[in-house]
């Protein structure tokens, strides 16, 4: 049986913006730790969702594993093909995200 967080994963890998705001409460708190990037709405989930599709090119996130806690969770994820790992950790209310910071790095070269 699927998660919901490999239902989100996939909206992204279908480059469905509306999809991929769908998961969110109407207001939240979102982080990007990596980038600095927070938001705030659903709208804005929609507009960072349409410009991250622009620039994810081939990129697909895939889903490794994860665990929830009552209302939090967090989530590993992968970016191929460069390789990329992140963690999504965060809190839900009524099945919407209501907080969430991802944490995520691509590999250096060796």
């Amino acid at each position: 049986m699927a998660t919901w967080y490999e239902d989100y994963l996939h909206a992204w890998n279908e480059r469905d913006a509306e999809r991929v705001a769908s998961f969110f409460a109407e207001e939240f708190a979102f982080e990007d730790v990596a980038l600095g990037h927070t938001l705030a709405t659903r709208a804005e989930m929609r507009a960072s969702a349409v410009s991250m599709f622009e620039q994810m090119g081939d990129m697909r996130l895939g889903y490794v594993g994860g665990h929830e806690f009552g209302d939090r969770y967090y989530y590993e994820w992968t970016m191929e093909p460069m390789g990329g790992r992140g963690v999504s950790v965060g809190q839900r209310r009524d099945g919407l995200v209501i907080h969430n910071r991802d944490y995520w790095c691509m590999p250096t070269a060796q």
